[in-house]
């Protein structure tokens, strides 16, 4: 039964006599609490925890029993760590402490003014774990959703004030308003927007009280222009003739000014408070000071840890008084940037991209350049998506059911993928099998089939079981409607033609297609339709010149197979004018076993034997601008840096020491220029003479090749 129907729409407890079962009602996850005798539990007060919780019971125990959990952290009242217990079982000394879980659901054990005894009852991280007591207690349990997807929907009319309304709830998600909300895990995933005659917001919803306001004219390009400041800083939109921020201690900052348009100004807001949070929540509840902090500390006159707990608005205003430039030196990588019509129909996509801290800037047509592609800098996006008919080349076409299928399903780790690669061409399809055949790619555990000349059966059956799937073959399209009755896109095949829009499963989440075999439009068809349909397409789609070369497209896929982002693995190995991508623009095409996201060192011989080195992770997929990661390698900084930021390592590194690298199946290597993916078995030899060799242009990163006529952005790894 459930616990009195206790919980809400994100978290829910339930208690079947002596156990309690959490459930993320979310993500449809569960963790199971098996106490020693029958318990009742009543709601508890979220404030009893120092992280935020959803919902939260309380019962009395004298011991109880974690499911295996993958993992504990000991906190004490104040919430620091006090030890990650690994091994025996071990007795505190009396006090009030915190059981932080973090797999398979976020959730935290309050055991007050108690010495507890605890351990696990067999191997550490994958047995249950065993908690005693002393003598009855009250337990107060606590659980916090993932959220990694919306928890509810808002119907909006075509009115723009209407339009500002909704958008002042999509902040809802975010658990708190400080600098915390710098972490993806604390943002939530925004309410989905749909459009309707009336509005309605869900009840379960309610408005950010912030204090924050943002006032623009009142137009529908205007309020997606100023979504993302809206969601991040928890503001309500309303109509008013100037743009302006307004903070609840009634400073207001003009977001038009002689230098900077509105879009140019939210970006500029966005991009510097989140930097500042990451440096103040190193006090917070992960304790975690980023290697940039050095850089930008000097340069601001407060020190952003102490300003942590002050109300919202001194805290906003010191932010928009800090310096730009040292900010935006320090600035991670964009994931991406959005260009969306002043358009009725563009809100649905407003959610989808604020989840990833997209940048949107607002236009009448795809020829238009967002701010944050004028200007050389890490604002410089990996992905650029595009709500227009016409998509330029290099772009990604947007797609709100791209979006939606994402949501659905999970992204297959790698181990477990089922990859495709199908050509009509003998030749290619020797070399990739060949290729297929040589280390590291054959070390892989994925699944990689090379298949050639398929039949119009055979290839239904590879469409029914691919998770990857790269089409060297004859493509033509219908329409991107979504109207399934229209024919598209139709792939020839040996024996006659596929309309893939008739298959009653289409299983690729990723869909690469060769350029010289099919119009570029061809990735719009792939990932259109009904996101509740599974032949409807896929998440994200690739079309290329060049990607039928046997090389390159075992390059592209060693660089999918690290986790890298399609639209990142895209920039590093094609021109801006030789691609187009339709779908989810930070979409991977697998996630690592590890959890971690895609990492990339960039070596450069510098000496016989010297290298130097640096290194960046993927600010795209599931963890996000905001997150921080850690290089435990010898010859790294003992520090975290943010994803999406590149760190040169402190000192140069050993032909052997990149050899290792290369021979690392899971990370991307540019040596030299050149990109290695799992595709050339590294020796001590190829490593020592690379900066003697021209790179292969099959598999050169075009940031390595300056062009000055080129329109490309500032190179986001490179730098």
């Amino acid at each position: 039964m459930n616990a009195g129907g206790m919980g809400g729409s994100l978290v829910a407890f339930e208690v079947d006599e002596s156990e309690l079962t959490i459930r993320d009602e979310l993500e449809g996850r569960t963790q199971r609490i098996a106490v020693d005798s029958p318990i009742a539990p009543e709601s508890a007060l979220a404030e009893l925890f120092h992280a935020p919780v959803d919902a939260a019971v309380s019962f009395s125990a004298e011991a109880f029993t974690i499911a295996s959990c993958g993992g504990v952290l000991l906190r004490d009242e104040a919430g620091e760590v006090v030890t990650q217990p690994t091994g025996e079982t071990f007795t505190t000394s009396r006090g009030t402490y915190y059981l932080e879980v973090t797999v398979p659901i976020k959730g935290y054990i309050r055991l007050p003014d108690v010495e507890v005894t605890m351990g696990y009852t067999g191997d550490p991280f994958d047995s249950p774990f065993r908690v005693t007591l002393g003598g009855e207690r009250t337990v107060t349990v606590g659980a916090r959703s993932r959220h990694s997807r919306p928890e509810a929907t808002i119907t909006v009319p075509d009115d723009p004030a209407a339009r500002m309304e909704a958008i002042s709830y999509l902040g809802s998600s975010i658990k708190e308003f400080s600098p915390e909300r710098s972490w993806p895990t604390l943002r939530g995933y925004p309410p989905r927007i749909e459009r309707g005659a009336e509005l309605d917001v869900p009840s379960s919803l309610s408005k950010p009280d912030t204090g924050v306001t943002v006032t623009v004219p009142e137009t529908h390009a205007d309020a997606y222009r100023v979504a993302p400041l809206a969601f991040y800083l928890g503001a309500t939109v309303e109509p008013g003739e100037e743009p302006t921020l307004q903070l609840p201690n009634g400073y207001v900052e003009p977001l038009v000014t002689p230098n900077r348009s509105v879009e140019e100004s939210v970006e500029r807001i966005v991009a510097k408070c989140l930097l500042l949070d990451t440096l103040a929540r190193q006090a917070g509840y992960t304790p975690i000071t980023v290697r940039s902090y050095d850089d930008v500390g000097p340069h601001l006159s407060f020190y952003p840890e102490a300003i942590a707990d002050d109300p919202l608005g001194e805290q906003l205003l010191e932010y928009l008084e800090a310096p730009d430039a040292p900010v935006f030196d320090a600035l991670p990588h964009w994931p991406a940037t959005a260009v969306l019509r002043p358009d009725p129909a563009d809100v649905t996509l407003l959610p989808h991209l604020l989840d990833s801290m997209a940048l949107v800037s607002v236009a009448d047509d795809a020829s238009a350049r967002p701010p944050s592609m004028v200007r050389d800098g890490p604002l410089s996006p990996v992905g650029v998506g595009y709500s227009h008919d016409e998509v330029p080349a290099g772009g990604v076409a947007l797609d709100a059911a791209a979006f939606e299928r994402d949501l659905t399903g999970e992204v297959v780790v790698r181990e477990e993928a089922v990859v495709a690669l199908v050509t009509d061409d003998p030749d290619r399809a020797e070399r990739l099998s060949v290729g297929l055949e040589a280390a590291p790619l054959a070390d892989i555990p994925a699944r990689i089939d090379v298949r050639q000349s398929p039949t119009a059966a055979k290839l239904r059956s590879v469409v029914a079981d691919a998770d990857l799937l790269l089409l060297d073959l004859p493509v033509s399209v219908g329409s991107r409607s979504g109207d399934r009755d229209a024919a598209g896109p139709v792939v020839d095949c040996a024996d006659g033609r596929l309309d893939l829009s008739t298959l009653s499963s289409f299983r690729p989440r990723t869909v690469l297609v060769a350029g010289d075999r099919a119009p570029s439009t061809a990735v719009d068809e792939l990932v259109a339709g009904d996101p509740a349909d599974a032949a409807a397409g896929g998440v994200v789609a690739l079309v290329a010149d060049g990607l039928a070369e046997p090389d390159r497209a075992l390059s592209v896929l060693g660089c999918l197979l690290c986790a890298w982002s399609v639209a990142g693995t895209a920039r590093l190995h094609f021109d801006s004018a030789a691609y187009r991508l339709a779908g989810v623009p930070d979409a991977t095409a697998v996630s690592r076993s590890n959890g971690m996201e895609a990492e990339v060192y960039i070596a450069e011989q510098v000496g016989p034997d010297d290298f130097t080195l640096r290194y960046v992770v993927s600010p795209m997929g599931a963890s996000g601008v905001g997150s921080v990661a850690q290089n435990v390698e010898a010859f790294s900084h003992d520090e975290y840096q943010r994803l999406g930021s590149v760190t040169r390592m402190p000192a140069t590194v050993s032909a052997e020491q990149v050899q290792e690298l290369l021979a690392d199946d899971e990370v991307v290597v540019i040596l030299d220029g050149a990109i290695h993916a799992n595709v050339v078995p590294p020796s001590a030899e190829f490593v020592g003479r690379s900066g003697e060799t021209a790179p292969d242009p099959a598999t050169r990163s075009p940031d390595h090749r300056p062009d000055p006529d080129s329109e490309r952005p500032g190179d986001w790894i490179v730098e």
